[in-house]
């Protein structure tokens, strides 16, 4: 599974204003990689461009898109099912982790 340190902001890949943080694993402190580190510019961006999709497209209303965004999420989750169960312990229980994973591609109907 390949990472990148980058966010999404009004649909774009982008780099943190601030650079990037190191995330360190709590439980025995590993270093478990570098992510975006936003800054509160970025938070604005990110804030702004939400508020322009409800105002300016039919995002809040359109419930097939929503429908066929969220199927495509839950699809991406799945393919990377394996990888996301493998991944570092992050302070929580290994059952409960995998079943919060499970949750998420496997949503109850």
């Amino acid at each position: 599974m390949a990472f990148e340190s980058k966010m999404m902001i009004d649909g774009k890949v982008v780099d943190g204003e601030s650079g990037t943080l190191t995330n360190i694993n709590p439980a025995n402190e590993d270093v478990l990689g570098e992510v975006a580190d936003a800054s509160k510019a970025d938070m604005n961006r990110a804030i702004d461009a939400a508020r322009r999709s409800f105002d300016e497209t039919d995002w809040s209303t359109n419930r097939a898109l929503r429908k066929r965004c969220l199927l495509q999420l839950h699809d991406a989750i799945e393919s990377e099912l394996e990888p996301l169960r493998e991944g570092r312990q992050n302070g929580v229980a290994g059952f409960h982790q995998y079943t919060e994973i499970e949750s998420v591609a496997c949503p109850a109907t």
